[in-house]
């Protein structure tokens, strides 16, 4: 009888086991669905920026050089901006862009990722908001897992000129690590800071302890104190 219910014991005990594994895992995984979701808006973002900062009157040959019997070859011209030379050369280095942004937790509690680097060297308002300033490199080694398993169809996909909206494609359609309906509110741009901030930072409130009842009561036991120690010289 002892041995049967130690039996029942033991599988309750594994089934329990087993349950919290099993959610543990699940858990992760959304978590890093979430990452993934933030990481791969990002990327995004920077490739596509990268991408019109490019001449996009500059064009290029793509297709095959080689001449089929008739004579003729196969060759295109592609703006360069969007070519597969140009996509490559901005992903040398895309997941380091990365370090200029942050997570952020939202109102709702959930976490997204903003850019804390202005462009061209813009100064950005981030005091007023919930940012984990410490992510950007975290963000950046997630970035490198992202590519690992979606490089090819992201690149792949930035590449077309035929596209209304490249989140919803690449990071929805493509890879399905963000849910569509999130994509429909964009990531979060922070404001630059103004010269007008700037002149409310520089000005340092004009303090003078002398001003203040503490200060002519500091200033009045000094000035006791110093008395004192002229008599006792005395």
């Amino acid at each position: 009888m002892a041995t049967t219910f130690n039996r029942f014991l033991i599988m309750d005990y594994m089934m329990i086991t087993l349950a919290l594994i099993f959610s543990l895992v699940i858990y992760t995984d959304a978590r890093q669905d979430k990452t993934f979701c933030n990481v791969c808006r990002a990327v995004v973002e920077e490739a596509n920026w990268k991408i019109s900062q490019s001449d996009q009157s500059r064009t290029i040959q793509v297709g095959s050089f080689r001449v089929d019997p008739q004579g003729n070859q196969d060759i295109k011209e592609k703006t360069y901006a969007r070519s597969e030379s140009h996509v490559e050369e901005i992903f040398e280095s895309i997941c380091d862009q990365l370090h200029s942004y942050a997570e952020m937790k939202q109102d709702d509690g959930t976490t997204t990722v903003v850019r804390t680097r202005g462009r061209h060297g813009r100064e950005l308002q981030i005091d007023n908001y919930n940012l984990d300033m410490t992510s950007g490199k975290r963000l950046g080694y997630q970035c490198q897992n992202f590519l690992e398993d979606h490089e090819e169809v992201v690149m792949a996909s930035l590449q077309r000129e035929d596209v209304e909206d490249y989140e919803l494609l690449i990071c929805g359609r493509e890879t399905a690590v963000c849910p569509e309906r999130e994509l429909r509110t964009p990531l979060l741009q922070l404001p630059e800071v103004t010269d007008e901030d700037k002149s409310e930072t520089e000005e340092e409130p004009d303090f003078n302890m002398a001003d203040t009842e503490e200060g002519d009561l500091i200033a009045d036991n000094f000035e006791d104190l110093m008395d004192q120690e002229e008599k006792d010289e005395l």
